[in-house]
């Protein structure tokens, strides 16, 4: 990755916690895998940050504010004498770190573990949150616990380089789901690893690309039309690339019709764009929730065959040069060689425009517009019906106009 993108484009490996690991391992259950960052160039400087979670702060004080209760006592962290104290309970009496007063004893005599219980903050730090009414206590089997308080503040911080709950048994769950409980695809990633991942770059206006070069099962494009809909303005688009992989005849998939890894990513699009729009609300009714396949293929164009040796064959290549195009060409597919090769956007719009002799497509993109006419023969009134001027492209077959034509187009 470093000959690719650069070592100084390196920013940083995330462990990613995939599973529960196999039992049946000879020595170690692997249950985590890594992510590599990279950035293309040193114009990305720094990530979005993580917002605070209000759903983390569950309880609810006199005055309607939300906070979080986190307990007082841990045990192996480094002791510390100033640390491990008595706490007067509410009904009087004192407990300690891990709730033994003998062992409270033997601590204070010397008789510690490098991590032992103690508490997490300070007597003096103990005293000041009580004071501001921060310390909580909670009595839980018969014994009292403390607890302090922290309130949700709508703070930004870091992205952690740890992610623990997006398993690819998530993934499994979510695939199953919208196939009706059948699994087709193994050890799939989950949306929520992906949606992690993008959260780091991607805000919900910045009409960001996203490009997965192996789109496998469909999760990026999942997840992309995810975050739109959780965004509700959303307007992420994604690029996802697969081989036509076949599947092998045994599974499932392909006795269900699915005869190739990615006729399995382009049915989950499918089916994750009719479950948004079945929930959609009036919010979310402006959410772009349609998508193009293309499929890599041969030009239409007639190519010249340079290896031709004998004269009978290269009377044959110079016939099928008569046209421009293959034989049995389809418009749509020549249309969209055009758009490739005039450098337009593959989501430019398509119109037929019906004129009085010939069909004529209007290939439109942002400010940029051009005409393509595949006819045989050209009307001698086409570019006046079309008001066209010497700063519009207009595309046709070679053999469509005669010498008569092409002087009069010249002099338009």
């Amino acid at each position: 990755m470093d000959e690719i993108f650069g070592e100084d484009n390196f920013i940083s490996q995330l462990i990613w916690k995939k599973g529960g690991g196999k039992n049946d391992s000879a020595f170690l259950s692997v249950i985590t895998e890594y992510v590599l960052i990279y950035r293309k160039s040193n114009k990305l400087n720094a990530f979005l940050k993580d917002k605070s979670d209000i759903n983390n702060y569950k309880y609810i004080d006199d005055n309607g504010n939300r906070y979080a209760l986190t307990s007082f006592e841990r045990q192996g962290i480094n002791y510390s004498s100033k640390l491990d104290y008595p706490i007067i309970t509410p009904d009087g009496n004192e407990i300690y770190p891990g709730g033994s007063k003998e062992e409270y004893e033997l601590r204070k005599k010397g008789n510690y573990n490098k991590k032992d219980w103690c508490w997490t903050l300070s007597k003096e730090e103990y005293n000041l949150r009580k004071k501001k009414g921060l310390i909580e206590f909670k009595k839980i089997k018969g014994n009292y616990k403390v607890y302090y308080r922290s309130y949700f503040e709508n703070k930004e911080h870091p992205y952690k380089n740890f992610i623990d709950e997006a398993t690819n048994a998530l993934g499994d769950r979510e695939l199953k789901k919208l196939f009706n409980g059948k699994k087709y695809f193994l050890y799939p990633k989950s949306t929520l690893l992906i949606k992690k991942l993008l959260l780091f770059i991607s805000k919900k206006n910045d009409a960001d690309i996203i490009l997965d070069f192996f789109a496998g099962s469909g999760t990026t494009a999942h997840a992309v039309l995810d975050l739109n809909k959780q965004d509700t303005t959303g307007n992420r688009t994604f690029i996802c690339v697969q081989l036509a992989e076949p599947i092998d005849s045994q599974y499932s998939a392909y006795k269900d019709g699915y005869k190739t890894i990615s006729d399995i990513c382009k049915e989950r699009i499918r089916r994750v764009i009719k479950k948004i729009k079945s929930e959609q609300s009036i919010e979310q009714k402006n959410l772009d929730l349609g998508f193009k396949v293309f499929k890599l293929s041969n030009s239409n164009y007639s190519i010249w065959n340079e290896n031709i040796t004998n004269s009978e064959d290269l009377k044959k290549q110079i016939k099928l040069f008569e046209s421009a195009l293959i034989p049995n060409y389809k418009d749509i597919d020549v249309l969209y060689e055009i758009i490739i090769k005039e450098g337009y956007s593959l989501n430019a719009k398509i119109e037929s425009l019906k004129c009085k002799s010939n069909l004529v497509y209007k290939i439109s993109d942002d400010l940029r517009q051009l005409y393509v006419c595949l006819d045989r023969k050209l009307d001698s009134n086409i570019i006046t019906e079309l008001k066209l001027t010497t700063e519009d492209t207009f595309v046709c077959l070679d053999s469509a106009l005669d010498d008569s034509f092409k002087l009069n187009l010249f002099k338009t």
